[in-house]
């Protein structure tokens, strides 16, 4: 299955790309047509070409051959990622918005719950799949991300839909809704997103304060993937839902765990790596990749010396760029907790330095023990 879904994924950036190409010919075969035409007076029978003259700049805009290049090494970021044999969901063949969730997406508070995470994935695949074309997924950043987790994401197969409600010059916004179908109440909202999305150009001139560079290396690419863990009340191994490398105090940088409750009280860095595709056959991409991570900043940033015992219930991921790499960079930044809320947010990092920060607010609450 992930053969072919990488085969078809060749298929398309390739045919992109040579869409792109036959643009480029086309925008310098009319840039010529019209420079001879335009000499003279428009004529009635000249409207044909007249009209594809006045249409360059959209031809421009679609033919840049940095499309095609991007486009390409998008192609080969996923193609030469690690290749997982997981994944968290699997869509439904005859409809494409339904999600059906495998074990590993089953998260820590109860075990007919989702995890959070996986929710945060679904919001970001939903914009760039059903809402965003190539072009425009490259020419626009999604700078926001906010998840809201209002209800407790079931065990149970998933609706998501979503609308464009603002398509600007420099800004779009697209909302997402995930809804059940639940036997006692029909169908409910779980959970709902809303994502920014702004036109990438130049940064203005002059400094800015910005906080230290982080000076941790990257963990190498050949870092072996964690090894299955034996549940608390089953002897069914499963993969761990991430793979976490902890750089404080480890200077191989090759000691690897995976929880989401981590007893210390002081300021966590870690480097994050994915352990399981979030849909079943389609490779992941480096959005959806740190819109999980985003999720992290629960775990990391407010967790203590009797482990995690606040849910969050929001996730607020901001990005300058998309990260670059498999590995994933987090640190602890801030934490403030009164009358049982808590506000926790992280760094996050690739291996070229920051890209952005998360948020969440939580709630005090002890996990269920299954």
């Amino acid at each position: 299955t992930h053969l072919s879904s990488r085969a078809a994924l060749v298929v398309h950036y390739l045919s992109a790309i040579h869409t792109w190409t036959k643009s480029v010919m086309l925008t310098m075969s009319f840039s010529v047509s019209c420079r001879v035409h335009q000499r003279g007076s428009l004529r009635r029978n000249d409207r044909d070409v007249s009209s594809k003259c006045g249409n360059i700049r959209a031809y421009r805009s679609a033919s840049s051959t940095l499309h095609a290049t991007k486009l390409l090494v998008r192609y080969i970021t996923i193609m030469t990622g690690p290749q997982l044999t997981h994944a968290f969901f699997e869509k439904d063949q005859d409809n494409p918005s339904l999600y059906h969730p495998t074990i590993h997406a089953r998260g820590p508070w109860d075990p007919k719950s989702l995890h959070g995470r996986v929710i945060a994935g679904l919001i970001a695949h939903e914009v760039e799949t059903h809402h965003n074309t190539l072009e425009e997924l490259e020419e626009l950043q999604a700078a926001r991300i906010t998840v809201d987790l209002f209800r407790m994401p079931p065990m149970a197969p998933l609706i998501v839909t979503g609308e464009v409600v603002r398509a600007g010059r420099r800004i779009k916004v697209v909302d997402v809704h995930i809804t059940t179908d639940n036997p006692d109440r029909g169908v409910i909202e779980i959970a709902r997103g809303s994502v920014v999305m702004l036109r990438r150009s130049q940064n203005p001139s002059g400094t800015v304060w910005s906080p230290p560079e982080w000076d941790l290396q990257v963990p190498e690419a050949d870092v072996p993937m964690p090894k299955k863990l034996s549940g608390s009340s089953s002897s069914r191994e499963h993969l761990p839902m991430w793979q976490t490398i902890d750089v404080d105090g480890i200077s191989s940088g090759r000691k690897s765990e995976s929880a989401d409750r981590v007893h210390e009280t002081s300021r966590r860095r870690a480097w994050v790596r994915e352990t399981h595709d979030l849909i079943e056959g389609e490779p992941t991409s480096q959005l959806v990749r740190v819109a999980q991570v985003a999720d992290f900043a629960n775990p990391i940033a407010n967790s203590g010396t009797n482990g995690l015992n606040f849910i969050n219930a929001d996730v607020s991921l901001y990005l300058q760029r998309n990260p670059v790499g498999a590995w994933i960079g987090v640190e602890s930044s801030y934490h403030g907790a009164d009358n049982g809320i808590s506000v926790g947010t992280i760094g996050l990092y690739d291996k070229l330095g920051k890209i952005g920060t998360s948020t969440v607010s939580a709630v005090a609450q002890a996990p269920v023990r299954d």
